[in-house]
């Protein structure tokens, strides 16, 4: 197999899924794609990651599929990720481009009425981590709103309050940290 050197690995866009029940280590999983290589003898592809700071400890086995998903993720740990094609004798090409990535966690929503009117939404995140907090009326089917950006302080923990909660009525929230990634 010719060392085929072309396959440009990335975060997909909707990539990051986190546990929503917070633990010590929230675990987190992202989805990574890349272009499928034109090469004839290419069998299969290979996805080699591991923590930033040491070598790759994992080897994930795809098949022909141009896509990975990789859970139990740490929070806040940084992880290199890079992918390889192989052909029918297991001999591997050249790897990917080096994807360095964040891995971002966002706890359970905690919500309590704000005396009068309105929804105080706390959560934690990773400190210093970016995050939204949206809201929508229905889940069937959701129309997403932004309610609010924040920031993690440097405890983790993110506090809003939704002035606009009627008390009758029914508002779902999230919140959503956007994937960080150096590459």
């Amino acid at each position: 197999m010719k060392k085929w050197s072309g396959i440009v690995l990335a975060v997909s866009l909707f990539g990051l899924v986190c546990d929503t029940t917070f633990a010590a280590t929230p675990a987190c999983l992202v989805k990574l794609a890349w272009q499928s290589s034109s090469d004839p003898s290419v069998t299969g592809y290979a996805l080699y990651y591991g923590a930033t700071d040491g070598p790759f400890t994992n080897r994930l086995d795809v098949g022909m599929a141009s896509t990975a998903v990789i859970s139990n993720l740490t929070a806040s740990a940084t992880y290199s990720f890079c992918v390889v094609a192989y052909d029918a004798n297991s001999g591997e090409s050249d790897p990917s481009n080096f994807l360095t990535y964040t891995a971002q966690a966002v706890s359970s929503l905690n919500l309590s009425r704000v005396q009068g009117s309105g929804m105080s939404v706390s959560f934690n995140v990773a400190p210093g981590a970016a995050c939204q907090v949206e809201y929508t009326d229905t889940l069937n089917p959701p129309n997403w709103q932004l309610l609010n950006t924040a920031t993690g302080d440097s405890n983790g923990m993110v506090k809003l309050v939704d002035a606009g909660a009627s008390v009758s009525g029914s508002r779902f929230y999230r919140a959503v940290v956007p994937f960080q990634s150096s590459n």
